[in-house]
């Protein structure tokens, strides 16, 4: 579900220990069948892709809150 799961399966050797964050506020966006969040916290410089059967009825560029579950 996010970006980060990629590039874990790219690079094995990596492990998320802990995360600090469980979930995030920000905008929702759809592109051409690609669903995703742009954090509103600036500290959080990537967004965060959201699989179609998690949107939960979101509109384009509605806040939503992103729970992180994996």
């Amino acid at each position: 579900m996010l970006l980060l799961d990629k590039v874990l399966k790219k690079h094995p050797s990596r492990e998320v220990i802990k995360r600090n964050t469980q979930s995030l506020v920000g905008r929702f966006h759809s592109d051409h069948g690609v669903y995703f969040v742009t954090p509103d916290n600036t500290r959080i410089s990537q967004d965060i892709f959201i699989a179609a059967e998690d949107i939960n009825g979101a509109e384009q560029e509605q806040y939503v809150v992103v729970e992180i579950t994996s």
